[in-house]
């Protein structure tokens, strides 16, 4: 069983492989990538708890508004799973052209119930912190959106 799944692994590597090659920038036919790509395939075990699934048209609406990307970015990229609000507002400042009392409306009203809903954080208004979940498969996309802006 074990087997099967490595090879279904493999084959969605290469599928998603083939579709960052096919919409991926050229020049003159060349296929420009400023650096390798590399995907995070989860394989579940006995002991791993599924996570809950995201439609990718659910994803791309996340990732389409710079707040929530750039948001995205910094859950992805920390190194705990908890951070504060203000922490949060204090790092997303620096990314995005609003300001930090707009910001925390925007987050509280529309973009973390967004994320919550979606079952991607846990969000506590009262302690005004957020959980963020960690999740391979959103990772992945997250990850390489943020390869591609930073061309």
């Amino acid at each position: 069983m074990h087997e099967e799944i490595e090879r279904i692994a493999k084959e969605v590597v290469n599928v998603i492989e083939l579709v960052v090659s096919v919409v991926s920038p050229r020049i003159d036919g060349v296929l420009i990538l400023a650096a390798p790509v590399s995907f995070k395939v989860p394989i579940m075990t006995t002991n791993t708890v599924p996570h809950p699934t995201i439609s990718l048209d659910s994803l791309f609406k996340i990732l389409a508004n710079p707040q929530r990307r750039y948001l995205m970015y910094h859950l992805v990229a920390m190194n705990s799973e908890t951070i504060s609000l203000s922490t949060l507002i204090r790092v997303l400042c620096e990314h995005v052209r609003t300001s930090p009392a707009r910001l925390k409306t925007e987050l509280c009203h529309i973009h973390l119930p967004m994320l919550a809903d979606h079952q991607m954080i846990e969000y506590d208004a009262r302690s005004e912190t957020i959980r963020y979940r960690k999740i391979d498969r959103i990772e992945s996309i997250v990850e390489l959106t943020r390869f591609y802006e930073e061309l």
